[in-house]
């Protein structure tokens, strides 16, 4: 028997190829679900993550989310969900639930106006997104707002 009879084996053969092909499909299941996702801005001081494409982001998780304002899609991480509150004390910082989220500005650092969220309970299906660096975009604004569950784009882990 020679060193290489198992080439001649039609069985190894076909071990052989639905091998391959389950691992061409797990590569391309990987590469279209799995995505390194860089954030460029100082909203947060993580830079890179892991964007998982499928999972869906529960309550202090990151996640991407498109935003029309930005042009670009934006990493923010879930406070709050529905049946939550949104309140203002006397001087102007705005809470969510018990966590102190900031005193909302009136102008972008690009001169925009930004419109502040107004108090509510947070309705069923929506979340409120946020980044801690006090010029971030995020729920705090109208603009962006409370973002329908539907609209997350999968978990961002983060890596650095």
């Amino acid at each position: 028997m020679s060193r290489f009879s198992y080439l001649f084996s039609t069985k190894n053969w076909l071990i052989a190829g639905a091998c391959f092909l389950m691992t061409l499909e797990a590569f391309r299941t990987l590469v279209d679900n799995v995505h390194v996702v860089i954030n460029r801005t100082d909203s947060l001081p993580i830079k890179a993550f892991v964007h998982l494409r499928r999972q869906v982001p529960h309550k202090g998780d990151y996640t991407l989310v498109s935003s029309c304002w930005h042009g670009q899609r934006l990493v923010k991480r879930v406070i709050a969900e529905a049946g939550e509150t949104i309140s203002y004390d006397k001087e102007g910082t705005l809470y969510v639930g018990t966590q102190e989220v900031g005193k909302p500005k009136h102008l972008s650092k690009t001169g925009q106006i930004l419109t502040p969220i107004k108090e509510q309970v947070i309705p069923e299906g929506h979340v409120f997104l946020y980044a801690p660096h006090q010029d971030s975009f995020d729920s705090r604004y109208e603009e962006l707002g409370l973002i329908h569950k539907k609209a997350l784009q999968g978990r961002a882990v983060p890596v650095i």
